[in-house]
């Protein structure tokens, strides 16, 4: 999966904008496409953070389980065997 370019998106937004001024609106159902476009990005960013919240929780939560849960444990079955 590759992440969206936020430069390449604002180009190509810039340039649908400049196409529609230079030619007329309405054109093809540039500016219907243009939003489109503007709405999947933001959605996407959206779809980012929460992706990073979710990273972050995991992260934490897994640095528990290995600090606090696990090494006692293995530490304590260490000490039973010897």
């Amino acid at each position: 999966m590759k992440a969206i370019n936020k430069q390449e998106h604002h180009s190509v937004l810039y340039a649908l904008k400049q196409m529609e001024s230079l030619l007329g609106e309405g054109t093809d159902g540039t500016a219907q496409n243009a939003k489109a476009l503007a709405k999947l990005y933001q959605r996407y960013q959206i779809l980012l953070a929460d992706l990073s919240v979710c990273i972050n929780e995991y992260e934490t939560l897994h640095h528990h389980l290995r600090v606090k849960v696990l090494a006692p444990a293995l530490r304590k079955a260490k000490r039973m065997e010897g």
